[in-house]
């Protein structure tokens, strides 16, 4: 929340010291590039292969 000027603002962002949230943002994140650097590594492949 912010005053300014006798009003107040909710900026709607949580403290910057949420460290759950951030592990879990981090923990989909890690889990997110498990399967999509394998999969973006196959595409690839296939890509290679199809041009030679």
């Amino acid at each position: 929340m912010i005053v300014v000027n006798g009003l107040v603002e909710d900026t709607g962002m949580e403290p910057a010291n949420d460290m759950q949230a951030a592990s879990s943002t981090y923990s989909s994140f890690v889990g997110t590039l498990k399967w999509s650097v394998p999969l973006i590594a196959v595409i690839v492949f296939i890509i290679i292969l199809v041009i030679v």
